[in-house]
């Protein structure tokens, strides 16, 4: 009908075997599953926080998102239709292999480890010259959208012998 308590090193184990132990030792706290099956953590939402109650790392939202956070900014976020990402994703894990980021038209920004511009993505609505698309045969168009494709089209080949282009 009260608390628990347990020193440091000394740990509270659950099922036959110890499958489950919890404890502190050192300067480290855990829950250790050391059994054969999977470890569930069951809520209706769940979220894990600072010690101190001030900083999300993650939220797990039933039937919704699940939410990931830097310094209490979400980051990551999972939709019905997707992920949505807030500032750079980088690619290879830092900005050494590129990133990718909104250009604040609809459009992409992908740069190489350099911060050099590689490609630029414009939305097709709109209506830059720097539109570029790609259609479900590989067909890439720059400079035109899907719809002037019968009129106007430009597709670039890169193969064993070199590239070209036709119109």
């Amino acid at each position: 009908t009260g608390d628990v308590s347990h020193g440091d090193n000394v740990k509270a184990k659950f099922g036959t075997g110890n499958d489950l132990e919890i404890y502190h030792q050192g300067g480290y706290s855990y829950i250790h599953d050391n059994g054969t099956g999977p470890l569930y953590i069951r809520a209706t939402d769940l979220f894990l926080k600072s010690s101190v109650d001030n900083d999300d790392y993650a939220k797990f939202i039933e039937n919704g998102a699940v939410e990931l956070y830097y310094s209490n900014a979400k980051k990551l976020a999972t939709t019905s239709s997707g992920v949505d990402v807030t500032g750079i994703l980088y690619v290879n894990g830092d900005a050494t292999g590129g990133r990718i980021t909104g250009d604040g038209s609809g459009g992409l920004d992908l740069q190489d480890g350099n911060g050099r511009q590689t490609f630029k993505i414009m939305s097709p609505a709109s209506g830059s010259s720097q539109s570029m698309t790609l259609d479900a045969s590989g067909n890439l168009g720059i400079g035109v959208v899907p719809e002037a494709w019968h009129a106007n089209w430009t597709a670039l080949q890169l193969g064993a012998t070199g590239f070209g282009g036709s119109y």
